[in-house]
């Protein structure tokens, strides 16, 4: 740690921090006007650093939630604070002693019951949690291969057979897949609408029903500038079958999920998600020709990840044409 004059005049001293998965060795740097005052620095930073990463894992957890829980999504703080069992055999440990192979075993375990994407998860927040407690602390681990996602689109008969039995035996659901498969809108979407959101044929999407950290659903407004908060014009048809009054959709999304497996079980159909409906609607609009780009402004993707984005935009006149075509099809095929 003896501290070294610089050309400049001043001092600087170099802590060793230790070495990373791939072998580079990693030193943190004071500079100082005096040498003696560099060296203090680098003594006091091993110091504090010593201290604090005594702490558990189980501490560094509680933590690194506290300290991100106003800048974190209430759905994401629940979600985070419930994958805290993950880690039930790192929690007793000090965080200064989980080291890279700590992490690989980890990893190696949780993978033979999780989905790839679960590991990447579960591997993200545990490397999070640590560097909150050690800047410095650097972890490479070799994740499984990311599974190739298999989507199935129901069919028109599928979706009004659905459509067909939820109106007569649940219309909390019917509600919602018509407004899911027509309009694209995502399960909390829906679960957020009231009646006060609907002018005419249009509906304003603004506002979600999302878990909180305590595990209760709220609503929840969306950024106004987010690709989420957007007006979808829909057939009258639709607009006929909804509520007039409070909330369109009952349910929470928990609920709405579930319900939704159950019909699909009972009807005999393919497994397929209530996300789907989602994608049913898009590649019907596709199908017809309808550019991507308004396919998104409906749907309220921000990115062309789900969707490949042929046009880059719609002109305000080619929105209004898309949107009849789209409410054309739906008001004479499914309603």
């Amino acid at each position: 740690m003896n501290a070294r004059k610089l050309p400049s005049g001043s001092w600087r001293a170099r802590l060793f921090l230790g070495e990373g998965p791939d072998g580079k060795k990693h030193y943190k740097s004071f500079t100082a006007a005096t040498k003696r005052e560099a060296e203090r620095l680098a003594l006091t930073y091993e110091q504090e650093q010593s201290a604090l990463s005594q702490i558990t894992f189980d501490k560094a957890f509680d933590n690194y939630i506290d300290k991100n829980k106003n800048i974190l999504s209430p759905s994401t703080l629940y979600g985070y604070k419930r994958m805290k069992v993950y880690y039930a055999s790192l929690l007793h440990m000090q965080v200064n002693s989980i080291d890279q192979q700590c992490i690989d075993a980890f990893i190696n375990d949780f993978a033979s019951n999780h989905s790839s994407k679960s590991v990447r998860n579960a591997y993200s927040l545990l490397c999070c949690v640590i560097r909150a407690e050690i800047p410095e602390s650097h972890f490479k681990s070799k994740m499984p291969q990311k599974a190739v996602l298999q989507y199935y689109i129901p069919t028109d008969e599928e979706v009004k057979q659905l459509l067909s039995y939820t109106k007569e035996h649940t219309p909390e659901l019917y509600y919602a897949i018509l407004l899911a498969s027509i309009g694209t809108l995502r399960r909390s979407e829906i679960c957020g609408l009231s009646a006060k959101d609907i002018d005419g044929c249009v509906i304003h999407v603004h506002n979600v029903r999302v878990i909180s950290p305590d595990g209760e659903w709220v609503i929840k407004s969306v950024p106004k500038n987010s690709s989420s908060d957007r007006y979808i014009e829909f057939p009258k048809e639709v607009i006929k079958e909804l509520r007039t009054e409070g909330m369109l959709c009952q349910m929470c999304p928990g609920s709405l999920t579930s319900a939704f497996g159950r019909t699909i079980k009972k009807l005999g159909l393919p497994h397929f998600r209530f996300h789907d409906l989602r994608h049913y609607a898009a590649t019907i609009m596709h199908a017809m020709g309808v550019p991507e780009a308004y396919v998104m402004e409906r749907g309220g993707w921000k990115t062309n990840v789900v969707l490949n984005q042929v046009y880059r935009g719609t002109r305000s006149d080619f929105s209004k044409k898309y949107a009849k075509e789209t409410n054309d099809y739906f008001g004479k095929n499914i309603l």
